[in-house]
């Protein structure tokens, strides 16, 4: 197994490909220099401008304008070179902050083996709520994948390694799960940003490209018919207006920290996401404004496993510390050997699910937290509690070590800085994570009636004395009583590991309006717009990023240039 290259390193490396030469990525000061005066102007109220030829004043002109730098927007601004189009990537971050979700996951994709068996576990995962252009869609994607490999990733400086039975696939219960798919990594490596790494080294590579950090899309703008010409983006403070003269790619991943879009499309709150916070549904707005349809919002991930930490500074201005953040992403949330003394709880000290319960990319355990009592008007497992004693909460660290040599896995770890440390003593003077010498101090610390929380350990440790969760079903080598103090809390909060909905789109990547008619000129890949309902795999996101990334860019490269 190779040792992982991150992005810095392999930008070193001699490429093995030698197609495409010299990187164009320029500043954005470089880039635009005085053409900042040709500056957007808002009609009144705000409104986008829409466009003639003559209506608009244009600071830059592309081909293609690429939004997002994720993979998805690599993988769309490296097909747009190889098809000789001329393209221009804006990122919203900086570049140390580049790489949208795809950077911090687990950079690994599945494909199917079989396309028939693939499709069908799909539909099957969505419980067949999937319309025709949702089939026509997913059999596309199923078909693509089988190649994906040979077709494009092959390219790059990479080994490509099988991972066997790692989501391959996911939901073994679903039918036609066996044998459907087949899951890879780069260099047999997980979350190590390995894919994204190469893909970014890939782009270095290519000729016509030219990439602007710190400059987000804000609108798109149209013609008198509708069609997509250019996008308005903001570079060092100032609106400007970039012609596009085939196409726009919106790349620009989730609305996991748009909080309002949130509340309106998941089923329970407080949530907080896991992945890039420069998620923000910008890409999903944008094409709203023009028209587009939007699909597959129902597919909502809320897995166990992080908390709040008010109060730490990450020095990048993305998060506001005192309301969005993440961390602990291995926090201590299930029982495992050595560290079997330990309960979920409730708002109210009660349990609510065997801590034990399998977490399929947070399904299985969403039922559970996003529990909304209609008697009550509340989401009593909104945030819930881990308990332990002194033997489960002293034996290590209660929340994973970030930043470290070994992960580079969620925002988090990647880019906070923080150790956790391994006895959980600083935490605790932070505030994190609550110590008391007793059950009944600890509620109080908590908010929560003492008498209630040492009911609860009090049956909880009668059942694993005799060896039989009769409540949730715990498995019986997996229980342990709490024993003495001190005793331990954590207040934990669902993580939204990413969104999947957004605008609709076909086997071309385009997006369509609500009557299901490309908009041209538009394209939306990757999670903006994904084309999975209700369950997900783990792994399709980082299939589904270079698929249609590769399906936008070569087929707006091949459109007649608008302004011809």
């Amino acid at each position: 197994m190779e040792e992982t290259r991150n992005y810095e390193e392999a930008a070193r490396a001699l490429s093995r490909r030698d197609l495409f030469k010299g990187a164009g990525l320029v500043g954005a000061t470089a880039i635009f220099g005085a053409a900042l005066s040709g500056c957007a102007t808002r009609q009144q109220g705000g409104e986008a401008p829409i466009a003639t030829t003559a209506d608009v004043e244009w600071a830059r002109e592309t081909d293609i304008v690429v939004l997002g730098m994720g993979a998805a927007g690599l993988a769309a601004a490296i097909t747009a070179s190889r098809e000789g189009a001329q393209t221009l990537v804006l990122e919203k971050s900086s570049e140390e902050d580049s790489g949208g979700n795809s950077r911090v996951s687990g950079n690994i994709w599945a494909v199917a083996t079989d396309e028939a068996a693939g499709l069908e576990y799909a539909l099957n995962c969505a419980n067949r709520i999937a319309d025709q252009d949702t089939v026509e869609y997913l059999t596309a994607f199923m078909k693509a994948g089988m190649t994906l490999n040979d077709d494009f990733l092959i390219d790059f400086d990479m080994d490509i390694v099988e991972l066997p039975g790692v989501y391959a696939p996911e939901h073994p219960g679903v039918p036609h799960s066996d044998g459907c798919s087949t899951v890879y990594c780069a260099n047999g490596t997980v979350g190590e940003s390995a894919l994204w790494d190469a893909l970014r080294v890939g782009l270095d590579e290519c000729e016509n490209v030219e990439v602007l950090y710190e400059a987000p899309g804000e609108r798109l703008i149209t013609d008198a018919d509708g069609a997509v010409i250019g996008v308005v983006a903001n570079v060092e403070g100032a609106e400007v207006n970039i012609k596009a003269r085939k196409g726009v790619i919106l790349c620009t991943g989730g609305y996991e920290f748009n909080q309002a879009m949130i509340e309106n499309t998941y089923p329970a709150w407080p949530l907080f996401g896991r992945g890039t916070p420069y998620n923000t549904g910008d890409g999903i707005k944008m094409a709203q404004k023009v028209g587009a349809d939007l699909w597959h919002m129902n597919c909502t991930q809320m897995g166990v496993g992080q908390i709040k930490v008010p109060g730490l500074d990450f020095g990048n201005g993305a998060y506001d510390s005192d309301t969005i953040t993440t961390a602990a992403h291995f926090t201590v949330t299930e029982p495992t050997e050595g560290r079997l003394s330990l309960i979920h709880v409730d708002k109210h000290g009660k349990r609510f699910m065997a801590e034990d319960r399998p977490d399929r990319h947070s399904f299985g355990r969403r039922e559970y937290l996003g529990w909304y009592d209609g008697i009550e008007c509340e989401w009593p497992n909104l945030p819930f509690w881990i308990i332990t004693d002194a033997a489960t909460g002293e034996a290590g660290p209660l929340g994973t070590a970030c930043n470290n040599e070994s992960s580079k896995f969620s925002w988090f770890n990647a880019h906070s800085g923080y150790e956790w440390s391994e006895d959980n003593a600083p935490e605790v003077e932070r505030g994190w994570v609550l110590k008391a010498n007793t059950l009944a101090e600890l509620a109080a610390a908590m908010e929560v009636e003492a008498a209630d929380l040492e009911a609860t350990v009090e049956r909880y440790n009668a059942m694993a004395n005799a060896g039989a969760d009769e409540d949730f079903g715990r498995a019986p080598e997996l229980m342990a009583p709490l024993g003495a103090g001190p005793y331990y809390a954590l207040q934990v909060f669902p993580a939204i590991y990413n969104t999947q909905g957004g605008p609709k789109r076909n086997t071309k990547a385009q997006t369509l309006d609500p009557f299901g008619e490309p908009i041209p000129g538009l394209y939306n890949c990757g999670e903006c717009g994904a084309g999975f309902g209700w369950v997900y795999n783990g792994g399709w996101n980082m299939a589904e990023c270079c698929i249609t990334g590769m399906w936008a860019a070569t087929d707006a490269a091949a459109r007649d240039a608008w302004d011809a």
